[in-house]
């Protein structure tokens, strides 16, 4: 880590430079600036220090943009913005809630100068570069550079989220054998794209099955990916996936938490999730809303709900991990989990409109996905999961993402368990 002195020496660095740069940029703000401005400006730092292979942007607030003739340096004016411990830990707060994939500084430096007035400092902001392969957004939308103007990310976009396709373990090219896939399966897929492209059918038909797979991204030449095994290879297809074997483990338990059955699905997963749904049992409950009369009887568990948890727990799940995506069943709800961090930082910014965002961590997995109308790209299934869960007077989901190592997991609740939740 940089030391304050280290600061104070770099700081005279970027004065002396010719101009501002995609990766670091002045701001006088002698005494506040503001934090939306901030956010949009760490988002565009942050991607164009990804893409200008820097180890860190920087924001330097409390200097003039201009450098003065005489001394070839920008002049020094302070900043009293954020002064103070609690004020700062409230900025990088705010810096963290809103930036997706939540983003925030290296360090931030206050670093005193003679030519600053009383309770003045230069602050200067360490940020780091965003990920390999996910832009940074602040409240939803990305930011980028263009010399010293700050905009839209534009076309630089795609330049970042190419990069996931050298890290998306999914897209990976595995084998040209056409052998190692289902006709179950296939017929199956092309059944779900026929429905998300109803105006497709006719050629849709005419296609082969490595036309299909083309279309939808799986294979490239005629070398098959590992998410076109994911979702329609043959069971004994696993063995050229690596040293994984992805599957779907179903486990029902009482309620104290022992197994009384289990079953594991192993591909293709575009069946196996069909199978494992029909493991989980539906029944008639009855619940008494206020201001009505009679009790309402609805089955346990929405059918649309569960498909959505557990379909996105096979496009976001780390399949480099090893793990499997899991579903247990108890007499009152059930849990979905799959191994990896939680992308987009925190559920409240998925259920937040400004905040939506498109990254995966399998995008050639789930964009397949997409085209079959399994998933959204928009944020919105979480959402309906619950609007639906609400809709029919139940607990909403909750979800668990702060683990160690990283899973994600989240609970959907089959009855009521609070009438006063229902009547408020």
């Amino acid at each position: 880590m940089m030391t304050l002195t280290e600061a104070a020496d770099r700081l005279d660095e970027f004065r002396a430079m010719p101009a501002e740069t995609e990766w670091l940029d002045f701001k006088e703000a002698k005494h506040n600036f503001d934090i939306e401005e901030l956010g949009k400006y760490v988002s565009a730092l942050a991607n164009e220090a990804n893409l200008h292979e820097r180890d860190s942007a920087w924001l330097v607030l409390g200097v003039k943009d201009k450098r003065d003739a005489a001394t070839g340096l920008r002049p020094i004016v302070g900043s009293t913005f954020k002064n103070g411990a609690a004020a700062m830990n409230e900025l990088k707060h705010l810096v963290a809630q809103g930036t997706s994939p939540s983003h925030g500084f290296v360090q931030v430096f206050e670093v005193p100068h003679a030519d600053c007035g009383a309770g003045a400092r230069v602050l200067m902001f360490q940020i780091p570069p965003a990920p390999r392969g996910q832009p940074v957004a602040w409240k939803g939308h990305f930011y980028g550079r263009s010399g010293e103007s700050l905009g839209a990310l534009g076309s630089k976009f795609e330049a970042i989220r190419m990069q996931s396709a050298a890290l998306d373990w999914t897209a990976h090219c595995v084998s040209d054998d056409l052998g190692l896939l289902s006709p179950d399966a296939l017929e199956r897929g092309k059944a779900l794209y026929a429905k998300k492209h109803p105006r497709r059918l006719d050629e849709l038909q005419q296609w082969s099955a490595d036309r299909f797979l083309e279309e939808l991204r799986l294979s490239r030449h005629g070398v098959l990916t590992r998410a076109a095994l994911l979702l329609f290879g043959r069971q004994d297809a696993a063995s050229s996936l690596g040293d994984v074997s992805p599957r779907l483990t179903w486990q029902l338990l009482t309620d104290q938490d022992e197994p009384l059955d289990y079953q594991h699905f192993s591909l293709p997963f575009v069946v196996a999730v069909d199978d494992l749904v029909s493991k989980i049992r539906i029944h008639t409950v009855r619940i008494l809303p206020p201001g009505q009369l009679a009790p309402l009887e609805v089955p346990n568990y929405d059918d649309w709900v569960i498909r959505e948890a557990l379909l996105n727990c096979v496009a976001h799940q780390d399949y480099a991990l090893g793990g499997r995506v899991q579903v247990k069943e108890s007499t009152s709800l059930l849990l979905f989990s799959n191994a990896g961090g939680f992308i987009p930082g925190s559920i409240e910014k998925v259920l937040d409109a400004s905040h939506a965002t498109h990254l995966y961590r399998n995008p050639c997995l789930a964009d397949a996905m997409v085209e079959l109308g399994l998933i959204d790209t928009i944020g919105s299934g979480i959402k309906r999961m619950y609007r639906t869960q609400r809709d029919r007077h139940f607990p909403l989901p909750d979800f668990e993402i702060g683990q160690t190592p990283p899973v994600v997991t989240v609970r959907i609740y089959g009855r009521e368990i609070d009438p006063a939740f229902t009547r408020a």
